[in-house]
């Protein structure tokens, strides 16, 4: 990971070329003076996107053994594709990937079921609001949003 900030830092152009991550933790007051902090929240984020890609891929495989009728639509779908496919090293291509709507659907509908975050982080409002005919004070009312809930709620 250093040696990408050392690339990053020793390049002038680097605002322009990149629009990531990495980027913008440099452009940042803090970070750009801590890079042991920059690397401390990549790894994180690195973990914590492949833990929730790894759960959320195991929900979709789950609702697609409690429902057999879609798990056969979905291997229809693929197997004619991938039967042509040789080398799927070369041929089995984004472009290709795309093409199945299908997948894309159940993995979405099994993140609405049963989201791998199911509360967001929480916060604090930092002034006061009114919402819903409701106050909530300023650094007194702390929140989360329940993700589950919003996801399963019929309106």
């Amino acid at each position: 990971m250093q040696g990408y900030i050392d690339e990053r830092t020793s390049n002038p152009n680097a605002n322009e070329e990149y629009d990531d991550i990495l980027q913008y933790l440099l452009k940042d007051e803090y970070f750009s003076k801590n890079h042991h902090e920059i690397i401390d929240i990549l790894i994180t984020f690195f973990i914590a996107g492949a833990q929730t890609q790894q759960a959320a891929t195991a929900n979709m495989v789950y609702y697609l053994e409690m429902y057999p009728e879609y798990k056969k639509r979905l291997f229809d779908i693929i197997h004619p594709v991938c039967d042509k496919i040789k080398d799927f090293q070369k041929e089995l291509t984004m472009e290709v990937v795309e093409e199945f709507d299908f997948i894309r659907s159940c993995f979405n509908e099994s993140m609405r079921l049963e989201p791998p975050a199911f509360v967001s982080i929480g916060g604090c409002f930092s002034k006061d609001v009114t919402i819903g005919g409701v106050n909530f004070k300023a650094d007194q009312t702390c929140f989360a949003i329940n993700i589950t809930a919003m996801h399963n709620d019929p309106r």
